[in-house]
Order: structure tokens, then sequence, then C-alpha cells
């Protein structure tokens, strides 16, 4: 499965995205969200294929 955030594959996805409670994201990912909420900065977005196409 591919992480909608940093765009790694992996064979499952299992944290749940703080920025919108439904997309499921790597551990890594979602370790950083839970950091940049601790910390109180802003989340970085997720990759979207307009952006992928630039």
């Amino acid at each position: 499965m591919l992480c909608p955030k940093c765009e790694r594959e992996f064979d499952r996805l299992l944290a749940l995205s703080r920025i919108d409670n439904q997309t499921m994201i790597c551990d890594d990912c979602g370790t950083e969200e839970a950091l940049d909420d601790l910390f109180g900065n802003p989340h970085t977005p997720f990759i979207t294929q307009d952006e992928e196409a630039n």
C-alpha cells in the first residue's frame, strides 16, 4: 500500500491521519502528525495527484 502522505510503499497502513480523520497513513507519518500537534506545528498536507503531475 502506498502512504498518501509520504508516497512510500508499505505492507499496511495502521495510522489514522489527524488531518481528516479518514485517511490511513504510515506509522512514521502518524507519528509526525502527533508531534506536530504536540508542538503546535502545522501539518504537512497530503500529496495530491495535481501536484504529482507538475
